[in-house]
C-alpha cells in the first residue's frame, strides 16, 4: 500500500547560503541541527577549532536524533547504498540516495519493475512505545542525507553512502563549501572526522 509522495524540502539559511535537504525521518533534520550548532563558530576558525566544533555539533545532533527520532540499525548490517547527483545543461540539480539496506536488500525482485526491493523494515525498532517503533502506515528513520546547497550563485548537489557515516560526511562537505567557500574538490580532500 506504499505511495510515493512529493513534498517540500527542509530549507535552511546556513553560513551565508542556503541548504535544501530531505525532511522528516532522514538525516536532513540532523544536518540542519548540526548547522544550527555550528553557526556560533564564526567565519575564520582554525582547522583544529573547526574539527572540534564539528565533533561537538555532530555529537549533540546525533544524541538528539537517537533520543527523539529513534533508530535501530545494526552496526553489523552490511550496507548497499548508492548516491548520485545529476545536473542538466539548464542547471537543474538532483541529489538522489537509494539504499537496499543490506547486501541485495530483501533478495526479492519486483516482477513489475525488475528492481530489487530493500529490507528497510530492519530500520524500525521492534519494541513498542519508542519513537521509531514498528507499526502500520509509519515511516522509518533513515540515514540518507541528499542535500543541495547554494551560495553567491554557486550551487552543489551532494550525498553519500555509508550508514551512520553519511551525515558526518555530508555535513562536513556542505559546511566547507558554504562556510569556508571551498570548491567540491578542496572540500572532498580536506580532513574529515567520523562521529
Amino acid at each position: 500500500d506504499y505511495r510515493a509522495e512529493l513534498g517540500d524540502p527542509l530549507s535552511i539559511e546556513a553560513f551565508g547560503g542556503r541548504c535544501h535537504m530531505t525532511p522528516r525521518l532522514t538525516a536532513g533534520p540532523t544536518l540542519a541541527d548540526s548547522f544550527a550548532r555550528l553557526e556560533a563558530l564564526g567565519s575564520k576558525p582554525s582547522e583544529g577549532e573547526r574539527l572540534s566544533a564539528m565533533a561537538t555539533a555532530l555529537s549533540g545532533a546525533y544524541e538528539h536524533r537517537l533520543a527523539t527520532m529513534g533508530d535501530h540499525e545494526s552496526p553489523k548490517a552490511p550496507g548497499s547504498t548508492t548516491h548520485f547527483s545529476i545536473v542538466d545543461r539548464q542547471g537543474n540539480m538532483v541529489a538522489m540516495t537509494q539504499t537496499l539496506l543490506s547486501i541485495f536488500g530483501s533478495k526479492v525482485v519486483s516482477p513489475s519493475t525488475g528492481l530489487l526491493l530493500n529490507n528497510g523494515i530492519m530500520w524500525f525498532d521492534p519494541e513498542q512505545g519508542r519513537p521509531n517503533s514498528l507499526s502500520p502506515d509509519k515511516s522509518c528513520l533513515m540515514n540518507v542525507c541528499p542535500a543541495i546547497g547554494e551560495k553567491d550563485g554557486t550551487r552543489f548537489a551532494i550525498g553519500a553512502s555509508g550508514g551512520r557515516k553519511i551525515l558526518p560526511a555530508v555535513a562536513q562537505l556542505a559546511y566547507r563549501m558554504l562556510a569556508l567557500d571551498n570548491d567540491l574538490n578542496t572540500a572532498f580532500h580536506a580532513p574529515r572526522i567520523d562521529v
